[in-house]
């Protein structure tokens, strides 16, 4: 969908991954997602994960047509993709793709995703919620992502799981996606005001540098104010009329993603 000295570019697909829940995946996503469309890319955002909570983020509670129905075949990805505002849209999902490994037979566990391949062509950024688990549905992301995002919220064994996805992803490099590139790790849900946070960043930190993976400056601060616009406004916290300090973070860490996304 990009335009580069002449010539048309398929638009990048950029997933955020993470093996557990509850470290700010969802609300990274969404508010990546909407800053893109304020910067006037068009965005399709796939929510991969069984519980919805993306497309929830985006006032889509139910959708007739999901992401499960176009990976059994019963619709098309166009079928099933909504616009919930001008420039972004979504492929929504449902509680049945959870069920997807007794779906599916075992020679296409690693072509559900194939069909987002064509969707490049339509969008300037593709981004892809995943599952809090490293199950069927997330090794199909990977094969499909040019780019991976990794959240990292600073608690206790936090930095056991970072190292165990980037080892995930880089076995997922070696041996299915060769392309597939760590764009970088974020911090997310953080209190800087806490000795334990500090600590932990700062042993991610020396992890991602031997590692040579880039950490993002911006840190994403713990605050009820992500959720509360998701619970009250159904839509990203970065596109409410008042903006504080807090949501702004998400500006910041835009500013140094640009580049890497759309180079």
């Amino acid at each position: 969908m990009r335009e580069g000295c002449g010539i048309h570019m398929a638009g990048r697909v950029l997933s955020v991954l993470m093996n557990k829940g509850g470290v700010g995946k969802t609300s990274l996503l969404t508010n990546l997602a909407a800053l893109a469309v304020k910067d006037g890319k068009k965005v399709l955002l796939i929510d991969a994960d069984s519980q919805a909570n993306a497309s929830q983020a985006l006032g889509v509670e139910y959708s007739q047509i999901t992401l499960y129905n176009v990976i059994m075949g019963a619709a098309s990805p166009k079928d099933a993709i909504v616009e919930v505002m001008p420039g972004l849209s979504l492929l929504p999902s449902s509680g049945n793709l959870a069920n997807l490994i007794f779906k599916i037979k075992p020679e296409r566990f690693l072509h559900l995703l194939n069909f987002v391949e064509d969707l490049k062509e339509d969008f300037d950024l593709i981004l892809i919620d995943t599952p809090p688990s490293l199950e069927l549905i997330a090794g199909n992301i990977l094969k499909v992502s040019d780019q991976i995002i990794i959240p990292f919220m600073p608690e206790l064994f936090g930095v056991n799981g970072l190292i165990n996805v980037i080892e995930v992803v880089n076995d997922f490099k070696a041996n299915v996606n060769s392309e597939l590139e760590i764009v970088g790790i974020v911090g997310t849900m953080v209190d800087s005001s806490t000795k334990l946070h500090k600590e932990l960043l700062e042993q991610a930190y020396n992890y991602a540098e031997k590692q040579n993976i880039r950490m993002f400056k911006t840190l994403i601060p713990r605050t009820i104010q992500f959720p509360n616009a998701t619970a009250y406004f159904k839509r990203p916290a970065t596109l409410l009329k008042r903006q504080t300090k807090k949501i702004k973070t998400y500006e910041l860490l835009y500013k140094e993603l640009e580049d890497l996304i759309y180079e």
